[in-house]
């Protein structure tokens, strides 16, 4: 009886595991180029768990998850729009992922699977977020 009791906790520890391995999956959305050429991103990784910037000569964060899009406007300035509608300009960098390229999933057009890339943050002049619901 105990071996069973040892395989159900077992099999209800790796169900709850799994679970939360898929809700660990990141946003889509696109990043668009300062040439105005945009890619789709099946999924972006490796994220921060906050966008870092400066406002009012202040140091301040929000979380990632709660904006909608993040558009460098030049001169180290950037417009962040969150997912409840609220835009302001700040100034900062377009990272949002722990290293130095911004790491997404892409769909290769050709093969049509999806591969690992990257991108230059100081190329990209918009990045625009799809979170999951």
């Amino acid at each position: 009886m105990k071996m069973k009791s040892a395989a159900l906790g077992l099999m209800a520890l790796a169900l709850m595991w799994g679970a939360g391995n898929a809700w660990a999956v990141g946003p889509g959305g696109s990043l668009e180029d300062s040439q105005g050429q945009k890619t789709q991103v099946v999924e972006f990784l490796d994220l921060l768990p906050a966008f870092y910037f400066s406002l009012d000569d202040a140091d301040q964060s929000v979380p990632l998850s709660d904006l909608k899009s993040i558009t460098w406007l030049g001169g180290g300035q950037i417009r962040l729009e969150t997912r409840k509608g609220r835009v302001f300009t700040v100034v900062g960098a377009m990272q949002i992922s722990m290293g130095e390229m911004i790491v997404f999933r892409a769909l290769d057009p050709v093969s049509g699977k999806t591969g690992r890339a990257e991108m230059d943050p100081l190329l990209v002049k918009k990045i625009t977020f799809d979170w999951p619901k």
